[in-house]
């Protein structure tokens, strides 16, 4: 899956806190760094990753995804394994 680097980075803080929601604060803090960022390019940024995790798990069995939490952030989802 082809991700910009602001992409990158939000997914690698997300993965590095499964299951944790993340205050919208800390990932814009985390992505855009010194230069911040604000939330509506969060926003932007969030739905553009969703897409294109959507699109790369196709058939793939694996449903991983970020979930919105109103008025706090966002955090990944990776549900258990089905056997």
């Amino acid at each position: 899956m082809a991700l910009t680097p602001l992409e990158s980075r939000l997914l690698d803080y997300l993965l590095l806190n499964p299951g944790q929601v993340l205050t919208t604060d800390a990932i814009i803090g985390h992505v855009w760094g010194a230069e911040g960022g604000e939330r509506d390019m969060l926003r932007q940024l969030v739905r553009r990753l969703r897409a294109k995790m959507s699109e790369a798990a196709q058939g793939t069995g694996h449903d991983a995804y970020i979930e919105t939490v109103a008025g706090l952030g966002y955090g990944l989802v990776i549900p258990a394994t089905r056997s």
